[in-house]
């Protein structure tokens, strides 16, 4: 049984495990008074015992949460998005459990919905990567109350550049999250979005069964996916695909969609924005003031690539209080040794100011990747919120550059 389905085990309850064999039919260990690991490894050995259907309904799932678990923030915020307007499942976001757990919880009342919020979750993290193209809608409008003409014709050129493949596309709205609080704009920002699954050629890979001495093939299909997001309210307009396409197949496809979802609008392609990471290429740590709910911001980490050595990198990375610049000292490295790297990627990391002085210490981390990406870790919705407020008015704050 492959990996995901043991990391999968791993991060779930008792009562889950119960559930996930209630959900197969198969008759479940008594798991109740075990810890973790050995939880885990009853689990895993009882479904090794169970029969090739059963195994692979329980692999299936595995994968199905698994998959959109490893999207950590990007996940977190498209279940928000897509499970908006269910009070039931809303609250199971909010419990206190692991992802993947509330992941599985969420599978077991709506399986579609995973499928939206994977999705989400890979357009999220494409954006303003190779795999993303934005433009901006000179005069926004809402989309054609028909999208047949433009799903059509964007699966025409899907299926034509994949060989005619099969091609799924659902279309949904969502309204994100972290615009909750302003319910007198809730209609405004309540974004359209096309998903768009291909199909792509078996794969077989080898499987050894237990209780078998032969090996046993077993098919996976790999899917590639697009997501196209349409916003009325302030024209933006992004097309994200993986594996489907390069930046002129999404030119079409975001063609395609103007002509037929929203005529007698034009568009103009957005430049890509950039971290100016090279701002963090110094002897000392930078002075940053901490913005409000925060008592004190510092670089934890800094990431560099050689730009002679595609092979070569470097990571220096402080201990619990110190900065990443401190162990640059105690290693002698000087910046003008440095003019031949790039910086790959910067962690900052805030210390949260607590609401109750009982409360112990609480940090807050960010990472800043080279073009423009942005992870969170430890922080609030309402923390990264300020952070990424906070961001955009810094010395290293985005800019646009030419795709």
């Amino acid at each position: 049984m492959i990996d995901v389905v043991r990391k999968f085990l791993s991060r779930l309850s008792a009562e889950s495990v119960v559930r996930l064999f209630e959900h197969i039919v198969l008759s479940h260990p008594d798991v109740s008074d075990l810890g973790p690991r050995q939880r885990t490894n009853a689990a895993h050995k009882a479904l090794l015992a169970a029969d090739d259907e059963q195994r692979g309904i329980a692999e299936g799932i595995a994968s199905h949460v698994i998959g959109l678990a490893e999207k950590g923030d990007f996940a977190e915020r498209a279940l928000r998005a897509t499970c908006q307007g269910n009070t039931v499942l809303l609250e199971r976001l909010e419990e206190e459990r692991s992802l993947e757990e509330r992941i599985f919880s969420v599978w077991l009342c709506e399986p579609k919905i995973l499928d939206r919020a994977r999705n989400l979750a890979m357009g999220f993290a494409w954006k303003g990567g190779r795999s993303h193209c934005g433009f901006n809608i000179i005069n926004p409008q809402q989309v054609n109350e028909q999208l047949d003409d433009a799903i059509t014709e964007i699966r025409d050129i899907v299926q034509s550049l994949q060989g005619g493949r099969k091609v799924d596309i659902e279309t949904f709205t969502y309204q994100e999250m972290d615009y909750s609080k302003a319910p007198e704009t809730a209609h405004a920002l309540k974004t359209h979005h096309i998903a768009i699954y291909l199909e792509t050629p078996a794969s077989y890979l080898i499987e050894f069964k237990v209780g078998e001495s032969g090996i046993t093939p077993v098919v996976r299909r790999e899917a590639r996916e697009m997501a196209i997001d349409y916003n009325p309210a302030n024209g933006r307009l992004d097309v994200t695909g993986k594996g489907v396409g390069g930046p002129r197949v999404l030119h079409r496809i975001a063609e395609q969609f103007r002509v037929h979802a929203i005529a007698d609008a034009s568009m103009t392609e957005l430049k890509r924005p950039e971290w100016s990471l090279g701002f963090f290429l110094r002897d000392a740590t930078p002075s940053l003031s901490p913005p409000e709910g925060f008592s004190s911001v510092r670089v934890s980490e800094i990431a560099l690539r050689s730009q002679r050595n595609p092979a070569g990198s470097a990571v220096f990375r402080d201990s619990k209080t110190g900065s990443a610049y401190e162990r640059m000292a105690q290693m002698g490295v000087k910046a003008d040794q440095l003019s031949f790297e790039m910086v790959r990627s910067v962690t900052l990391t805030f210390e949260v100011v607590p609401e109750d002085m009982d409360q112990p210490e609480r940090r807050a981390r960010v990472t800043l990747s080279w073009p423009n990406a942005t992870s969170f870790d430890g922080a609030s919705v309402e923390e990264r919120r300020v952070i990424e407020t906070w961001l955009k008015q810094q010395n290293f704050a985005a800019q646009d550059r030419q795709q």
